[in-house]
């Protein structure tokens, strides 16, 4: 070894030594007679936290009613469509959608009270489709829309022409409410089966 190495080890292996001897030292001293009695366990209590604050979110259903429901619009909607109308100037979203005799009632509605929900199916190939509005929670600032979906189901006859379901509804609008929301639709697709 070259002569600077041999000092360094020589410090490390002193100070190495201290720490070893240090460390049995330790050991030594902790074993009393207290460290080798055993305890019973204890069982643990449980001590609710009274300030506890968790937070929860507020459900309250919204009454509804149906203007309209049918299978077939005016003009169809090629895809499936989520419709707010929260005015009279955001009711020309459904001017060619939906029947004259629906568009005059929803002019005549007091939007102060009421808001209005459309969903449309979108294009389909044949009958046996259909959208149906179950139910409107308003969460916070957001109203869940609560759709069934029917699908075409292989026990029951079809008719072979094209058809474009939807159904328009009349939310009353809750207390509180702000001027705008978050919209969500939440879908549960159903196939009728036989009895």
């Amino acid at each position: 070894m070259y002569p600077k190495q041999k000092g360094i080890w020589q410090k490390f292996g002193l100070i190495f030594q201290l720490l070893i001897l240090g460390f049995v030292a330790l050991m030594v001293s902790c074993r009393s007679e207290s460290a080798l009695t055993l305890t019973p366990a204890t069982t643990p209590t449980f001590t609710p936290c009274l300030n506890l604050v968790i937070p929860t979110i507020e459900t309250i259903e919204l009454p509804f009613e149906t203007v309209e429901s049918d299978d077939w619009s005016k003009e169809p909607v090629c895809e499936q469509r989520l419709v707010l109308v929260t005015n009279q100037a955001e009711l020309e979203q459904l001017t060619n959608h939906i029947s004259t005799k629906a568009m005059g009632h929803l002019s005549d509605l007091d939007y102060e009270k009421y808001f209005v929900i459309a969903v449309f199916r979108g294009g389909k190939p044949t009958s046996g489709y259909d959208v149906e509005i179950e139910r409107v929670v308003k969460q916070d600032e957001r109203i869940l829309v609560y759709t069934l979906l029917w699908e075409l189901s292989p026990y029951y006859g079809v008719i072979e022409e094209e058809t474009a379901p939807y159904h328009v509804v009349k939310v009353q609008r809750p207390i509180g409410l702000g001027r705008q929301f978050e919209l969500l639709l939440q879908t549960i697709l159903i196939t009728p089966t036989p009895p």
